[in-house]
């Protein structure tokens, strides 16, 4: 067998099994993508606001102000992991 011909072989039989793991896990992320936008954005906003209600307000002088303000960050990084990850693997 031709070596051009085994590595066109190669290309394609590996072309193939990617293409047939990548959409079933980009099928699942599609489907998972609602309900990602809204925990994230929840958190983004409920961490927000519960941290300057608190701060604002004399209920605890030990309020953990900078985590939750990094629990904001995190969900915010969270997502955009997440939909850079769904653009990377639709694209062709």
């Amino acid at each position: 067998m031709d070596v051009g011909l085994a590595q066109l072989m190669f290309g394609t039989s590996a072309r193939v099994l990617w293409k047939a793991i990548r959409l079933p896990v980009v099928l699942a992320l599609l489907l998972f993508e609602p309900i990602v936008n809204v925990v994230c954005g929840f958190l983004i906003v409920g961490s927000v606001l519960a941290a300057v209600a608190f701060e604002l307000s004399i209920v605890s002088a030990r309020f953990p102000f900078l985590l939750m303000l990094a629990l904001c960050v995190s969900a915010a990084a969270l997502l955009v992991v997440y939909h850079s990850l769904v653009v990377l693997l639709v694209r062709d």
